[in-house]
């Protein structure tokens, strides 16, 4: 996982232009398994690292980071938080991953953390959001709607 400054100024340089990571996650033996979702000055993303969980970075790169270049380790890390192998979506301050629902301002307490709720079947893929109706497919291909 790396962040880059997405004006492509901060450190930045060249023509054409080249940018270095502002911050990266160092593999540590996880690997980022999803397209990282980013709300209110966080990054999720799914890891896995034995298992597929959660896990959550400062986007600013300053909590848990250190050193230079700038590394970063996940402020919140949910190895009881089973996210599968689908990008998180973020929306009406809910994290949406893996089938389930979680309040980002509580699963700081983690590995312990449970779900707000999650669906009676098993989720395969991402998920969407539309107009307050989180859409998402069961394993059988049928898409499902629920309201949040």
């Amino acid at each position: 996982l790396a962040a880059v400054d997405a004006a492509g100024v901060t450190g930045c340089s060249g023509a054409p232009v080249v940018c270095q990571p502002l911050w990266t996650a160092p593999n540590d033996g996880a690997t980022v398994r999803t397209t990282p979702a980013v709300s209110n000055g966080r990054v999720y993303t799914a890891i896995l690292g034995g298992v597929n969980q959660l896990a959550v970075w400062d986007a600013a790169g300053v909590t848990g980071c250190h050193g230079s270049p700038t590394s970063c380790a996940p402020i919140i890390d949910a190895p009881n938080a089973w996210v599968g192998p689908w990008s998180p979506l973020v929306a009406n301050g809910i994290v949406w991953a893996g089938g389930q629902a979680w309040d980002p301002t509580h699963i700081v307490g983690c590995p312990s953390c449970s779900p707000v709720w999650h669906t009676s079947f098993t989720t395969s893929g991402s998920a969407a959001i539309t107009t307050g109706t989180l859409l998402v497919r069961d394993s059988a291909g049928t898409i499902h709607g629920y309201r949040p």
